[in-house]
């Protein structure tokens, strides 16, 4: 149990004697007990509920994979990788330093490609069929799919093999067969 000590009085306040609505939070505002001075103080986590969040590698591992991947084709600005794509969606940009929350992201110079480009999603239909589609993020120089311009607010469906490109850097879309969808 957490407790303070009032800096006044000297007496000791335990957290059952915070009130209610502050319980639980970080910041603390009271009049101490005895005194009815006012103390404002931030209680720390505890390392048990530390424990309870995930790393974002941890949650990374939680999601479904698909048999789908994303290959970033090497030119001056960035070399080649390959990239899973997880169910639902793919955050899509360059990689920064500074936290920018990407599933896939792209070690980059290039500078006509946004922190957050675009965002590829899978979507798995109940016969087991893999569909997957990306939408521009309102990037600054475009998502293009095989030369095709996606419209801001679009979902273009992606097959094995095109080329989606993010301002100069390229990446190729493949999907194996036991999960291509077959209509275009």
């Amino acid at each position: 149990m957490k407790f303070i000590v009032c800096p006044f009085c000297k007496i000791r306040i335990s957290e059952a004697d915070f009130p209610a609505s502050r319980r639980g939070k970080q910041r603390v505002v009271m009049l101490c007990p005895s005194c009815k001075r006012r103390l404002a103080f931030t209680i720390r986590r505890e390392e048990e509920d530390e424990k309870d969040l995930l790393t974002e590698e941890e949650a990374l591992e939680q999601r479904i994979t698909t048999n789908a991947t994303l290959e970033v084709v090497e030119n001056r600005f960035a070399f080649s990788t390959q990239f899973p794509l997880f169910e639902g969606a793919n955050r899509v940009g360059r990689y920064n330093d500074k936290y920018t929350p990407l599933e896939v992201a792209i070690h980059s110079t290039d500078p006509s490609m946004d922190r957050i480009h675009c965002t590829i999603y899978a979507e798995t239909t109940p016969d087991g069929e893999l569909h997957v589609f990306v939408m521009d993020e309102n990037s600054l120089t475009g998502t293009f799919v095989n030369t095709r311009e996606v419209e801001q607010g679009e979902k273009c469906e992606l097959h094995h093999g095109d080329v989606i490109t993010l301002g100069a850097t390229s990446i190729l879309f493949s999907q194996p067969s036991s999960q291509m969808n077959t209509t275009r």
